[in-house]
């Protein structure tokens, strides 16, 4: 998204574009369903070899692939990025990792400090539903 910041990493499995990701011990993007990874939150997979370098900006993009296992991901630090929701969320909600499926966002009411990832820009009815969310690292 416009005034963005997006920065390579090396992902650690197979992300697609919407992914949230977080750094992981062996300093790749990975993700994951354990709320105590994202405490090294690094941000939302917008691109990667894959993608041949394109930044997907459009909620169409979400879920197109980005990059396979040790492949250079695009992962956006800051600014608004759409998401995939693995619940129902209500817009304004705090967000945190998904419970279910890794990469997911949910509006978990036991995220705790170090692990809220961002804020729900729009509502989500279903699980699976893409949405807008800002990017916050707390």
């Amino acid at each position: 998204m416009r005034g963005s910041t997006n920065l390579p990493f090396t992902a650690a499995a197979a992300l697609n574009i919407g992914d949230v990701v977080y750094l992981s011990a062996a300093d790749t993007a990975a993700k994951s369903n354990t709320p105590a990874n994202y405490q090294k939150f690094l941000g939302v997979v917008v691109g990667g070899k894959a993608t041949y370098g394109y930044v997907g900006t459009l909620s169409t993009d979400v879920g197109v692939s980005a990059a396979a296992t040790g492949e250079s991901v695009l992962v956006q630090r800051n600014g608004k990025a759409w998401v995939v929701a693995d619940a129902a969320i209500v817009a304004g909600a705090l967000l945190t990792q998904g419970a279910t499926t890794a990469g997911r966002v949910d509006d978990s009411a036991s995220a705790t400090q170090g692990q809220i990832i961002g804020l729900a820009l729009q509502a989500a009815t279903n699980a699976a539903d893409k949405i807008l969310m800002l990017i916050g690292h707390r």
